[in-house]
């Protein structure tokens, strides 16, 4: 176990929580998160004096690549800019950021240059030293590789299930309802697309309006406002 410094006790300590695309996919998000919080809490009591406080808690509850679009971490990097904040305790590098070079290099920037240290229960990064940061920097990128070659099965693996005729997306399009594809014990393996008939007609009507009318955009809207139909 590296030691952690000795300046660390004398300041407050943040938490960040977030799921992973590399977690159980069968765990929801709050069971992750739960799990975690529960390494978390122990290794605070075990080295850092005790638990830390729930406003010092932050939990990313969102799935995204990108810093701008995950508002915890935002509100984290502003509370950092605190001198009273010393260090943001996570279960690994990779939960701070996935995203690409750049907002990698934004996040080594913000953790440096506010003396912030990144404790993880394996090991303690102190950014303004050049091998912590390189360090840092390789699991950073790490992540980043490792999500995009998550992407890219999960686009292939999707291609595949569409060419089969199955439906991937959670909400079915205008004048279609999903309809679940059963394995011989009952179980929904899959989904595919059925027509919903009230919905289907009025695709079709729009479709005669536009094609063969020649009616425009805003004439439709107004047509199916007044035939009450829901957008």
């Amino acid at each position: 176990m590296q030691y952690m410094p000795y300046n660390v006790y004398n300041y407050e300590t943040l938490k960040y929580n977030r799921k992973s695309r590399s977690d159980d996919p069968l765990l929801s998000v709050e069971e992750v998160i739960e799990n975690h919080d529960r390494i978390l809490e122990e290794y605070a009591r075990e080295h850092l004096g005790g638990p830390i406080p729930e406003e010092n808690s932050y939990k990313e509850v969102g799935s995204s690549e990108t810093l701008d679009s995950r508002p915890e971490i935002l509100r984290l990097l502003k509370a950092i800019e605190s001198p009273a904040i010393k260090a943001v305790l996570v279960v690994e590098v990779q939960r701070l950021s996935r995203g690409d070079l750049e907002d990698a290099g934004r996040l080594i920037r913000l953790l440096r240059y506010t003396n912030t240290y990144v404790i993880t229960p394996h090991k303690i990064y102190d950014l303004r030293d050049e091998y912590d940061r390189d360090a840092f920097e390789r699991e950073l990128k790490r992540g980043n590789e490792y999500l995009e070659y998550f992407k890219k099965i999960q686009r292939r693996g999707k291609l595949a299930s569409v060419k089969e005729g199955n439906y991937v997306g959670s909400v079915a399009p205008f004048g279609f309802t999903r309809v679940p594809i059963k394995d011989k014990n009952g179980k929904t393996e899959c989904w595919t697309l059925a027509e919903k008939k009230d919905e289907a007609d009025v695709v079709r009507l729009i479709f005669h309006w536009y094609c063969n009318d020649d009616i425009g955009v805003t004439a439709i809207c107004r047509r199916l406002e007044s035939m009450n139909v829901k957008t």
